[in-house]
């Protein structure tokens, strides 16, 4: 009876163990998640939004400004393009000439823009997204 009682009671030590455990390993997205011909951007890092993985912005070819949501606001991004190509992400509105940005190699993400990674400081400062094409480009700066 005695040991019957010890195995219960490890047995419980031992979930109550793994459940401590368990919602870290679910705590961050998955850029999976980001389709894909894609690139998307989450408001938060670890590519989640709101404590959601699914809330993200997709996006192909470009955007000139970014939905009030993300708008100056992005803290993780995935590229997801297919072919692979870069992701310009820019700090001004419109891809403007000569402004602040980044490129995103594909399949490639950076969870975390709090870290300093990429450099310029883009944490929450991201404003439009371009596909690495001249033409692409040139409508984004243009639209």
């Amino acid at each position: 009876m005695k040991l019957k009682i010890k195995a219960a009671i490890a047995g419980v030590a031992a979930l109550g163990s793994l459940l401590a455990v368990a919602p870290s390993a679910f705590a961050d997205g998955d850029p999976s998640d980001c389709p894909s011909g894609y690139a998307c951007m989450w408001v938060d890092i670890h590519y989640l939004t709101g404590g959601s993985r699914f809330t993200h912005l997709d996006t192909y070819l470009y955007r000139a400004t970014l939905p009030a949501t993300y708008d100056h606001e992005a803290s993780s991004a995935y590229n997801n393009a297919s072919p692979a190509q870069n992701v310009y992400f820019y700090k001004p509105q419109k891809c403007a000439a000569g402004g602040s940005r980044f490129a995103m190699t594909s399949p490639n993400g950076d969870s975390d823009f709090t870290n300093g990674s990429p450099s310029g400081n883009f944490n929450d400062a991201v404003r439009s997204v371009v596909y690495d094409s001249s033409s692409l480009i040139y409508d984004c700066q243009h639209a």
